[in-house]
């Protein structure tokens, strides 16, 4: 028997046998599949790595915007969800028509352990997937020292919005030693003065979900003279999975510096 514990009420979805035939509507979940050798029958377009393997995987629309109807001629025996990027009416669209859903969503570092884990059960590699969960287990028992760097990480612009607590990327930079400059939760909309007024050390602009560019990075070095103003792959900043472990590196070496 395999289990998946759903989010948010912790309910176990269980199967005898393992689901063969996987929808993955989570870009993050679909490169950690295929990272443990399992191959969705359907993804996102939003589904965009590993790039020469998920190209010839049929694409079935937006992670908002899901063609139900293209999912179901899948006949898939395994949905999987997120509870962020997906829309409840669009999970409950899939389960109406009988489909087997899983919701994630995992909200801290530890938490995308027990994701690898669950997604481990799908694997016919077992060799290479357990090496990752292995290595993964290691890197969460050495975290990485606490500094005093204050970290902005925004995610919108018109309205500038930033990354509150209670958030993936929030406990990402603390796991790597970096303090959110904001103490509001999920992702509230700032204004100028009060991004300002932050004072944050370390401002980064990651390439999703707006994409940031250089004159962002320009303007806001204008505004913030004091402050560290970095572009960031938005992809290691949100994307929970197998890469985690390389996104928290990444932001050490710059807090550690700073």
């Amino acid at each position: 028997m395999i289990h998946f514990r759903q989010y948010p009420d912790q309910s176990l979805l269980s199967f005898t046998e393992k689901p063969k035939r996987i929808v993955s509507l989570v870009p993050s979940v679909t490169e950690s599949l295929i990272a443990f050798d399992v191959l969705p029958v359907g993804r996102t377009s939003f589904c965009i790595e590993p790039a020469e393997i998920v190209a010839s995987i049929p694409r079935v629309g937006g992670t908002k915007t899901p063609n139900i109807k293209r999912i179901e001629n899948l006949a898939p025996d395994f949905v999987i969800a997120n509870f962020e990027e997906n829309t409840k009416e669009d999970v409950e669209a899939l389960r109406d028509l009988g489909l087997n859903v899983w919701v994630t969503y995992p909200e801290k570092v530890d938490d995308t352990l027990s994701l690898l884990q669950d997604l481990q059960q799908l694997s016919d590699a077992p060799k290479s997937s357990h090496k990752m969960i292995t290595d993964y287990k290691k890197f969460l028992a050495k975290p990485y020292p606490v500094t005093d760097t204050k970290v902005l990480i925004m995610i919108w612009k018109n309205p500038w919005m930033v990354v509150g607590q209670c958030t993936y990327p929030h406990n990402l930079v603390t796991f790597a030693g970096g303090c959110n400059a904001c103490s509001e939760n999920r992702y509230p909309v700032m204004t100028e003065d009060e991004i300002i007024g932050t004072k944050a050390d370390i401002l980064i602009l990651p390439s999703e979900p707006y994409k940031f560019n250089q004159e962002d990075i320009i303007y806001w070095q204008k505004k913030m003279p004091g402050t560290l103003v970095i572009p960031f792959s938005g992809e290691d900043l949100f994307w929970s999975g197998h890469r985690s472990i390389k996104a928290c590196h990444k932001l050490a070496q710059f807090f550690h510096k700073s």
